[in-house]
């Protein structure tokens, strides 16, 4: 007896006397008939559920069925709705009903459809999870006390749960009734460290808890550690108070009062680095705490400067035995200079040198030799930092630039992520560019210009570097290198290099472009963790990489402009040169911001995310998935809410890190999630 509305395949082969012939086979359905029933999906089981979201799979009806009537209410009746899911291949149906109450029970029929006809129903109950207690902010502190409040849950409770634990391990409970959300914990041990957890309890079904430390009393910062000294800059740190604060006033003063500066600091700040000092020369460091109206007693360290290198170190002059050394005078006092030399196969040979002289010739040097030079200042017992730079004596046969203390930018950005302002961001792309005009006006092309090929100096001054694949045009604005081979970095590399392998400086400009994206976003990787082909099939298809997090308008639109597909579309250096140089003299034209967002191309995959892992890993913050789960954050919907301080407690303790996330959830809440 065959089941109505069933597909099946038959086969027919012919035998005689033990053999057999090929096969015939053909496919069927069987009718439906008025009378027939089709079979209800079984085994209908819920997989997963959040506080607002139910996942239910079930097996297939064997039947060849369309999809499936999902009919859900809660019991009590005051919320319905149905919902058509179309039928998996496999041996199973899933789907997700959501936008549901909070601990609510509800009645949940899946029947099978075909056509006019319907399956009975398979059936089950279940309920959502209880709302978690948002916002869990300790509000006051003593010697033996902590007040607490938490947001009001959706959803029907019980009461809420308030568990403490002191950092010696007693833990102690209390209940607080479902209509109010505050308490104050009493008798608690003085200056103690205390784990909180608020959570909604119904029956036996608990909400994941909200957390929280604090301390009892108050534990104000006593100390201010200094470290990493130089001629112009000291970091500063310092522990957090408790309870936390809102604000820091973080200011340093000359002992002779002529070089003074105040900044404010984040209240979750508890390190800064001070640039811009002088040299040799002593400073009080002094910090202040703001919790709500209450301003502390400022907390002081001295320090005193080390002494500024000589800058700016030149060589000229350079012969078989010979090479003359320049430099820029220190402005610290001093005693005298120490100006040191090596050869690879020789021993060092110091000099030293009169506080006055700015340049100095060695002499009785090998030819045809490479030497390292290196060069700083002495008062006493103490030296300011060596300035280094190479020659080969007789005929120079490679560049010689200043000793650059920062490295590569892309290193260096990533240090200092979220560090710099809109400003200084510009002033530096300036600076490449204004190298690349000159390489360009010269008809050199680079053809490896990226951030890792950009060193940086003290001052935040960029230059490029890295000429290893550079090459010589002929005087032609349209001429074009055509390599025979080797590696091309793909991800910097203009569509044109790449499929035809023809550099220009159209070509460069390209990779300047790319260069844009990497400092502004702070040295991330260019197109994330796409594969090159998929990188190449993107741009011939005419992605290109979306605005940086607060990346102004204008400067977005240069980057777009640099990656026209067309390369005579592509602006010259010199016209960069003049844009960067408008923008910097009127930053108001900086302040509107592109609105960006992970997900602004719904064509890459990459993007397109329905859970928080997912999410995490779009926005190339991966390794917090653990922190996101123990968290409870489970569905996008979980976290669209999420403050600055959860993040804290999470272990996302990074300032850029907390400020990327927020950023994208903020873009989730705008489309709706």
């Amino acid at each position: 007896v065959l089941r109505p509305g069933s597909r099946y395949e038959v086969s027919v082969r012919g035998v005689r006397k033990g053999n057999e012939s090929g096969s015939i086979s053909t496919e069927f359905t069987t009718a439906l008939s008025f009378f027939s029933e089709i079979d209800a999906p079984k085994n209908l089981r819920l997989v997963s559920k959040t506080s607002t979201a139910l996942e239910l799979e079930w097996d297939n009806s064997e039947a060849e069925v369309e999809g499936y009537q999902v009919v859900y209410s809660t019991l009590a009746g005051d919320q319905y709705d149905k919902v058509i899911v179309p039928r998996n291949e496999g041996a199973t149906t899933k789907t997700t009903l959501t936008d549901l109450l909070p601990g609510t029970e509800y009645g949940i029929g899946i029947s099978a459809m075909k056509g006019s006809n319907q399956s009975t129903p398979a059936t089950m109950n279940a309920r959502t999870s209880l709302d978690v207690p948002m916002d869990l902010t300790v509000t006051a502190s003593t010697d033996n006390t902590i007040t607490l409040v938490w947001g009001v849950v959706q959803g029907p409770i019980d009461h809420y749960k308030v568990t403490y634990t002191s950092s010696s391990g007693v833990t102690t409970e209390l209940t607080v009734p479902k209509d109010v959300t505050t308490t104050t914990l009493t008798d608690l041990e003085p200056g103690t460290e205390y784990t909180i957890t608020v959570a909604a309890r119904r029956g036996r079904q608990q909400s994941t808890a909200a957390t929280i430390d604090a301390f009892t009393g108050i534990r104000p910062v006593t100390h201010l550690y200094l470290s990493e000294v130089t001629s112009d800059s000291v970091s500063v740190a310092w522990s957090a108070p408790a309870p936390p604060a809102d604000l820091f006033i973080l200011s340093y003063s000359s002992a002779d009062g002529t070089d003074t500066s105040k900044v404010t600091l984040d209240g979750s700040k508890t390190r800064s680095l001070v640039l811009g000092l002088l040299p040799s020369t002593q400073y009080t460091i002094s910090l202040i705490t703001i919790q709500g109206d209450v301003t502390s007693e400022p907390i002081t360290a001295s320090l005193t400067t080390g002494m500024d290198p000589p800058k700016e170190m030149t060589v000229s002059d350079v012969s078989e035995d010979a090479v003359t050394i320049s430099w820029i005078k220190p402005l610290a006092p001093f005693e005298y200079y120490k100006l040191s030399y090596q050869s690879a196969r020789g021993r060092v040979d110091s000099v030293m040198i009169d506080s006055d002289v700015t340049n100095y010739t060695l002499s009785s040097l090998f030819p045809a030799t490479e030497y390292e030079i290196s060069l700083n200042a002495v008062r006493g017992s103490q030296e300011s930092k060596v300035v280094s730079t190479s020659v080969f004596t007789g005929k120079p046969v490679m560049i010689i630039t200043e000793f650059m203390e920062n490295g590569s930018l892309d290193t260096f950005l990533k240090k200092h992520d979220g560090q710099f302002t809109v400003i200084q961001l510009v002033g530096m792309l300036r600076g490449i560019a204004s190298g690349m005009k000159y390489l360009s006006d010269m008809s050199y092309v680079h053809r490896d210009l990226a951030a890792r090929n950009i060193l940086v100096n003290s001052n935040l001054v960029c230059k490029v570097s890295d000429f290893g694949l550079s090459r010589v045009l002929e005087d032609d604005p349209e001429a074009a290198y055509t390599t025979r081979g080797g590696k091309i970095p793909i991800r910097w590399t203009a569509p044109e290099a790449i499929a035809y392998r023809k550099f220009t400086s159209a070509s460069d400009v390209w990779s300047y472009g790319i260069v844009m994206w990497e400092v502004i976003s702070y040295g991330e990787r260019p197109y994330w963790e796409m594969s090159n082909q998929d990188v190449i099939k993107a741009i011939d298809e005419g992605y290109r990489l979306p605005a940086p997090m607060d990346c102004p308008v204008v400067l977005h639109q240069l980057m777009l402009d640099c990656w026209e597909k067309g390369r005579s579309d592509r602006p010259k250096f010199g016209q960069i040169v003049t844009i960067l140089d408008k923008l910097i003299r009127n930053p108001a034209s900086l302040r509107e911001l592109a609105n960006s967002s992970v997900w602004e191309d719904p064509s890459t995959p990459e993007f397109s995310v329905s859970t928080v892992d997912e999410w995490l890993e779009a926005i190339k913050m991966g390794q917090y998935k653990d922190n996101f789960s123990s968290a409870g954050y489970v569905s996008l919907d979980s976290i669209l809410y999420i403050s600055v301080s959860e993040l804290a407690k999470m272990g996302v303790s990074l300032a850029g890190h907390q400020k990327k996330i927020l950023s994208s959830v903020q873009s989730l809440q705008t489309q709706g999630t």
